[in-house]
């Protein structure tokens, strides 16, 4: 199925729905992605080796970001979506708020006053990224590093998707089951997330349209859709991105206990340095 059928056929299910007005997306998405905590430990300990303040691109709703502030680590954080940005402000303590600083702008043109000895890309972010927009990101880090400073990242392992089944997008909505559910905690409404896959293998483009129900106590059913796109990417390809933008890789795991990389890690993640001074 193209993926041009793909947009269709959600959308034309979003319309039976009354779709979520858009600003509803940071509290929807900070829910869902707050039961996802194996990373955690993995930021702090690079943190804390590393030294303050640290730098997280794509930081969305601060799950990662307020995670470290909570551990006393000083921590910017970078996002292109102002409501993601206002909704951490929102959840962010008075205390909390002493230890971060929230900047809304492209991390394909990075222009920020300081250096960083860790700057972290967690969840996927780089994915978004293709070939020519990634080099444009990752010139920007090394621009903002310490002359000893690192870069984490984790991106989708590609390998995962070798036996991807194309046809199960063929699937009515009725027939998929969602990925998670729970009861979003402002509201108290629940709500069940569902994600709808398409992979171009000749491009190695991920397409997945992200789609939140929630469940309003007079029945209705309000639908919030997201699509995103991830590019993947080998880790001989990440290698040779971090090699011309003068990048070197220390490590490369497979999970975030710092197991080895395989054919089944879901996550590829990296750990880089300058290989030249800015």
């Amino acid at each position: 199925m193209k993926a041009d059928n793909l947009y269709c056929l959600y959308r034309d299910s979003m319309i039976k729905k009354n779709h979520m007005i858009e600003a509803s997306f940071p509290r929807l998405y900070a829910a869902y992605v707050a039961q996802f905590k194996e990373d955690l430990s993995f930021w702090q300990e690079l943190a804390h080796s590393s030294g303050s303040p640290i730098l997280e691109l794509g930081c969305g709703p601060g799950r990662v970001l307020l995670a470290l502030a909570k551990k006393g680590i000083t921590v910017t954080g970078l996002d292109s979506d102002e409501e993601m940005l206002q909704w951490v402000r929102s959840q962010a303590t008075q205390a909390l708020l002493q230890k971060i600083t929230l900047i809304h702008g492209d991390m394909r043109s990075l222009s920020l006053p300081n250096q960083y000895p860790l700057v972290i890309v967690p969840c996927n972010t780089f994915a978004y990224f293709n070939d020519a927009a990634a080099l444009q990101v990752l010139a920007g880090i090394k621009r903002h590093l310490t002359s000893n400073g690192q870069l984490a990242m984790a991106i989708p392992n590609p390998a995962q998707y070798t036996d991807f089944d194309a046809e199960q997008i063929q699937m009515e909505i009725s027939e998929t089951e969602p990925i998670s559910d729970f009861i979003e905690p402002i509201s108290q409404h629940p709500v069940q997330v569902y994600a709808y896959e398409e992979l171009d293998r000749e491009r190695n483009i991920l397409q997945v349209l992200w789609a939140f129900d929630e469940l309003f106590p007079d029945g209705q059913v309000k639908r919030l859709q997201h699509p995103v796109s991830y590019t993947l990417r080998s880790l001989e390809e990440m290698l040779e991105l971090l090699s011309y933008a003068q990048m070197g890789v220390k490590h490369v795991f497979g999970d975030y206990q710092r197991g080895s990389l395989d054919q089944n890690s879901h996550e590829m993640i990296i750990v880089a340095a300058n290989t030249t001074r800015n």
